[in-house]
């Protein structure tokens, strides 16, 4: 393409450009239900960061932490691609999971909802599209 940096300079096309976290969080409570689920799931992405951080796993309390800090300076619109595949939080969302035996009810939640995120991809809605 001859530019090293396109994907920086795509970012233009997309309306995104850096901006506080601050920022985005209150763009949560402008833009509606879909942007509170957002706003909840970096609520959940920095609490486990925090629980990380009590451990005593600093290392991977300070990588979910940025994880999930650098991407909301541009935005919440796919803050989800960026939390919900950081390996620490899936590491302790395993343990937690683990610990308590909870995978009995978990498994049939998730199942269902993985399937319904294939119909609606499948379906051309918006939020998968």
């Amino acid at each position: 393409m001859g530019d090293a940096l396109a994907f920086m300079h795509i970012q233009r096309s997309w309306n995104r450009h850096l901006q506080s976290p601050l920022v985005s969080i209150a763009e949560a409570f402008r833009g509606g239900r879909l942007y509170l689920v957002w706003f909840a799931m970096v609520v959940m992405s920095l609490s486990f960061s925090v629980v990380l951080f009590l451990q005593k796993r600093i290392e991977l309390a300070a990588f979910l932490f940025f994880c999930t800090i650098i991407p909301l300076c541009t935005g919440l619109w796919s803050i989800p691609r960026y939390i919900w595949w950081q390996a620490p939080l899936l590491l302790l969302l395993v343990e937690i999971i683990g610990k308590w035996r909870l995978y009995l009810l978990v498994l049939p939640i998730f199942s269902g909802w993985s399937l319904y995120m294939y119909y609606s991809w499948l379906s051309g809605k918006f939020f998968v599209a």
